[in-house]
């Protein structure tokens, strides 16, 4: 405690401060970061860990611990640290309101790894959907997260876009001093006083109910942390860096004399690592505190090209194709531009823009024909041109390009895999003679390969898939039974299967089916997969819709809501997981059935009121009514269609009421207006048309809503006479 009394008064009486010291980074002309106080009014919690856990930040309330388990008291950076064992002990700080801290944070703390053995081991947490500071999953290096903060939506996979990673490993048996600071723009990581990360987040950080815990999640169970801990602190603003050089208890760091090129290759090992927001968070601080250096030229080099990648994924294939060729204008001679060049023709591969992809490989190959990459260029270039004319349509001509391809590459290791991939995108355009002939050619070929059993398995489900074509789906359940049978070990069996139900449902979205035979057909393929492999999962919500979809139409509602619950529950993000659109049933005659369907919609707004897609799921059930009232009309009948579209307005204005600020509520009152109309409630028709016209004057539908609004005018003129 003496230790740090001292350097607390060091900091405040004994340093010089400047106006240039408080800002988050060092200049690049002094590479010293001298220490400066931070401010005490912004200090929330501070845990010294001198044989206790009470907060000595001085504020009031105090915000003391309870200590759970029995953790002892080691020598630590100042005077004694707890240390904690990884079963079972950790530090319970409650969940008063001064933790649930939204717009500026920083959290910091001395650690020292005993083991890390579990993943996501954490340093202390407010659950694990507010913000932490903890291991990355089972790697030897921390993150620091802010749940809420980043401008888009974790999908499930990938990089969570809220949470920054570090990279230099910690699990050293050494003491570490690690600062995650969220300044309501960016999120930064320091190890050791040093930058290690930085990320764009501008949004407020999520409030969380459980409690803060040191050395534990109180949301997830099983990661408490296995080490020693000091000093932790927690403020509510962002520290700048010298005054994170402070709390670690020093005057000063000496930063590397290469410091902007130091960056630049942390950008780059982030790169490779494909975590590339940070990159590109390391990138804009390049730009922003070292503009002059040489660095900064491959930095801007590295923006642009992730802003064509990231064009190229949005599809906005127009505007990549511009910056591209500023890219080209702007950084053709960087040594870095050969590398930038092959990252965006791999970035066109995934959204099938062969054309494009081919393009910028020979551009690579012609500006730089001695570069490393353009030795892979020369290999991918044909490949992708192969791709095209199968996409094209030229499978005539793709099959000649096949033969010359193998003929030139035949002892490229990649090669058999290469070729299987052509098959793939035959059976992709439907052509499952020429795909079962790519298929064959693996086997015969390269038997030795890792694809040859892949091929054949694919090469028999062509036979399957010829078969549905042609609409004999009898000889296909059959020979669906004699695939099972004669691959029934091979581990690519369950998602081949998988793929036959695929194109199953496919054909009927195509066909616009409603007859429940065509929807048992898939069904029947799946509970095949599933009698043979009851543990089988396969990663893809398209599939698991699929089926709840077609167990929706057969009726079977429980296996329906069974399914999307799924799809709802392990991708939390995905477009599918919006709470599926028609997971309720639609009634039949009576009364009873339709008050099943609100009980259902009651019990969806509980389950899920703060999900995203809720409101589009009941204005799609109120839609589903209005259809069934356009069919009965068609049929002639009269009072069915009266009937269903009072249900329809019904969910509707419960869209308007329960959803006032959503996306859907624009359409929610214009088919309410539709449905009013149609049951001759001329006013109310009107008056929707209106207050849509009125808050939405763009709406997709507007100039249809003032046709309407008129009409009903104009019907309504009689009466008012």
């Amino acid at each position: 405690m003496v230790k740090k009394i001292l350097f607390v008064s060091l900091a405040l009486f004994g340093l010089v401060l400047s106006e240039m010291a408080g800002v988050c980074f060092a200049d690049v002309s002094a590479q010293t970061v001298i220490a400066v106080a931070p401010n005490p009014t912004g200090l929330v919690a501070h845990y010294d860990f001198e044989g206790d856990a009470v907060d000595i930040s001085g504020v009031q309330p105090p915000a003391d611990c309870t200590i759970v388990g029995n953790p002892t008291f080691e020598s630590g950076v100042f005077g004694q640290a707890i240390d904690l064992d990884g079963n079972g002990d950790y530090v319970d700080c409650g969940n008063e309101s001064f933790f649930d801290i939204t717009e500026r944070i920083t959290v910091t703390a001395w650690i020292k790894v005993n083991e890390f053995d579990k993943k996501y081991q954490t340093i202390i947490a407010k659950g694990d959907n507010s913000w932490r500071l903890a291991r990355v999953g089972d790697s030897n290096n921390v993150e620091f997260a802010c749940n809420g903060t980043a401008a888009t939506r974790w999908t499930g996979k990938g990089e969570v876009p809220w949470a920054i990673l570090g990279t230099t490993s910690v699990n050293d048996g050494k003491w570490h001093h690690i600062a995650g600071v969220f300044d309501g723009t960016r999120l930064y990581l320091y190890i050791d006083g040093v930058l290690e990360a930085a990320k764009a987040a501008a949004k407020s950080i999520d409030i969380s109910k459980y409690n803060v815990c040191i050395g534990a999640n109180a949301q997830v169970q099983g990661r408490e942390w296995n080490g020693l801990i000091d000093d932790l602190r927690i403020y509510n603003y962002a520290l700048s860096q010298a005054e994170i050089v402070s709390v670690m208890g020093k005057n000063e760091i000496n930063l590397l004399t290469r410091f902007p090129a130091t960056l630049y290759d942390i950008a780059k090992r982030y790169d490779g690592l494909k975590k590339f927001e940070e990159a590109k968070g390391v990138c804009q601080l390049i730009l922003q505190q070292h503009p002059d250096s040489p660095s900064a030229h491959g930095a801007q080099l590295y923006l642009s090209r992730r802003n064509i990648m990231s064009l190229i994924k949005s599809k906005k294939f127009t505007t990549a194709q511009a910056e591209f060729d500023n890219l080209i204008a702007d950084f053709n001679d960087h040594p870095d531009f050969a590398e930038s060049l092959y990252a965006v023709a791999q970035a066109y591969s995934p959204p099938r823009k062969f054309k494009e992809a081919e393009d910028v490989y020979k551009k690579l190959i012609q500006l730089f024909p001695d570069s490393p990459y353009a030795v892979e260029a020369l290999f991918r270039a044909p490949k992708i041109h192969i791709f095209y004319l199968i996409q094209s349509g030229n499978f005539a001509e793709a099959q000649g390009e096949i033969d010359k391809f193998a003929a030139d590459f035949a002892k490229h290791p990649a090669l058999p895999g290469v070729v299987y991939w052509f098959a793939k995108e035959f059976e992709a355009s439907n052509t499952y003679d020429k795909a079962k002939s790519m298929y064959q050619q693996v086997v015969w070929r390269y038997p030795d390969s890792s694809h040859a059993a892949k091929a054949l398995l694919a090469a028999s489900k062509m036979d399957v898939l010829s078969l549905i074509e042609s609409g004999d789906d009898t000889t296909a359940q059959a020979a669906i039974d004699t695939l099972i049978a004669d691959f029934n070990e091979n581990p690519d069996l369950p998602e081949a299967i998988s793929n036959i139900e695929a194109v199953y449902y496919t054909r009927i979205l195509a066909a616009e089916s409603s007859v429940v035979e065509n929807y048992l057909k898939p069904v029947k393929v799946w509970e095949k997969v599933m009698q043979r492999f009851p543990d089988f999962f396969y990663d893809d919500p398209d599939l698991y819709y699929f089926i709840a979809d077609c167990y929706r139409h057969m009726g079977e509602y429980g296996k329906a809501i069974q399914y999307y619950g799924l799809v709802a529950d392990k991708w939390t993000q995905n477009g599918y997981a919006v709470v599926p659109r028609t997971v309720v049933p639609l009634p039949s005659e009576t009364s009873a059935d339709y008050e099943d369907v609100h009980n259902l919609i009651d019990r969806l707004i509980i389950d899920f009121n703060d999900h995203p897609g809720l409101a589009a799921t009941i204005l799609r059930t109120g839609y589903e009514y209005r259809r069934r009232a356009n069919e009965a009309r068609r049929d002639g009948l009269t009072s069915e269609p009266a009937v269903d579209n009072f249900n329809a307005i019904v969910l509707y204005e419960r869209v308007i009421k329960e959803f006032p600020s959503s996306p859907f509520t624009a359409s929610a009152y214009f088919f309410s207006a539709l449905s009013y109309r149609d049951v001759g409630q001329w006013q109310y028709a009107m008056d929707c048309c209106n207050h849509l016209l009125d808050n939405w004057p763009d709406y997709k539908y507007a100039a249809w809503a003032r046709r309407i609004a008129q009409d009903c005018s104009e019907r309504l003129a009689p009466q008012a006479q």
